[in-house]
């Protein structure tokens, strides 16, 4: 009878054994740090610092099964991820409709990813008909959306509240963007002098902006005749530019239209007037965009350096005229003219805000 009793307990404990195999051997399998699973394609939104700890926080640990990575990668206006076990691709996603600014998207992103890594690799230990014969694992259907994904439900007191990410989903506008610049315009008027400028851009696409700006240039005094005459400039600038997001700055080349009024004071005359003479012009520029801060905020900005080469298509001719002294020459007007260049240049420095 003993030996019977011994037996029972003996089958008892290894069919025990049997059953919990799969998860001791999950959780025995050798793990490496999380950030060396991903592969990340970067680009202005997507990077592998920020994206990784993002999808750690969702997953609630930091390290994951050596033989699992991840590949993440931008494709046409939607992002790429796949799951691979061993280098064999088991699992794929297309995400669409993407948030427009970068913080909630990589926000909505990693929260996408971990699902979809909990119900591939984890969630199949949890089938009874699993067994370890089962091989090749079927590719798992696009995971659920986030608000109603059961393993978010079930990890939420220990992940941050999706609740922005949910919000920057309605977003759908474009991207606007406030700037004020700061700088020196030289020879497009006689003379060097300080210039400034304020403006919006609309991003319509990832590679695309409008601009629009008000533009003004201080007075600066060129010698003219016999005596001398003050320029100053007040303008507007429409621009059409294509931008390039690179590692951690943003390149911008534009091609715009600039409009306005050249005025001018005569100093040193007899008859001092104060004309303004219509400009038209074409400037082109080059632009560099560093970040600063916008991770986890509502307003992003940073730092933005440019130079402009500027064609000026009208230029304004200021004059001046006099008679001489004596009888026969005052007869004869005696003219100075000034007339603005035709190619000038333009550096500034500013601060950009995207709203």
């Amino acid at each position: 009878m003993l030996r019977h009793r011994w037996g029972g307990f003996t089958c008892i404990a290894i069919a025990a054994a049997c059953i919990s195999s799969p998860a001791a051997a999950a959780d025995d399998a050798p793990k490496r740090p999380l950030a060396e699973a991903f592969a990340v394609e970067p680009d202005e939104c997507l990077e592998a610092g920020s994206l990784v700890p993002a999808v750690a926080r969702w997953l609630g640990h930091e390290e994951i099964d050596r033989r699992i990575s991840i590949a993440v990668r931008r494709d046409e206006g939607a992002v790429v991820y796949g799951l691979h076990r061993d280098g064999v691709l088991v699992g794929q996603r297309k995400v669409t409709n993407l948030p427009s600014g970068c913080t909630e998207l990589r926000t909505a992103l990693a929260l996408s990813i971990a699902v979809a890594v909990e119900a591939t690799f984890f969630g199949a230990e949890e089938e009874p008909a699993t067994t370890p014969d089962a091989v090749p694992l079927p590719v798992p259907s696009p995971p659920p959306s986030p608000a109603r994904s059961p393993v978010s439900r079930s990890r939420s007191p220990a992940r941050p509240s999706p609740g922005p990410t949910r919000r920057s989903a309605r977003r759908t506008g474009h991207q606007a963007t406030l700037r004020g610049e700061a700088g020196v315009l030289w020879t497009a008027l006689p003379g060097a002098r300080p210039l400034f400028s304020a403006g919006i851009d609309i991003r319509w696409s990832r590679y695309l902006e409008t601009r629009t700006a008000i533009v003004a240039a201080t007075a600066a005094t060129s010698p003219l005749g016999s005596g001398e005459v003050e320029t100053r400039l007040y303008a507007g600038r429409a621009d059409a530019c294509a931008a390039s997001p690179a590692w951690r700055i943003e390149l911008r080349a534009c091609l715009g239209l600039g409009w306005g009024l050249v005025e001018t004071r005569g100093l040193g005359f007899l008859d001092g007037r104060t004309p303004s003479r219509p400009w038209l012009a074409m400037p082109l520029r080059g632009e560099v965009r560093i970040p600063v801060a916008g991770n986890g905020a509502s307003l992003s900005w940073g730092l933005l350096f440019a130079t402009d080469l500027v064609v000026t298509l009208r230029r304004a001719q200021i004059g001046v005229v006099g008679l001489g002294g004596d009888a026969q020459a005052r007869a004869v007007p005696r003219t100075a003219v000034l007339t603005v260049p035709v190619l000038g240049g333009a550096a500034a420095v500013g601060l950009y805000f995207e709203l």
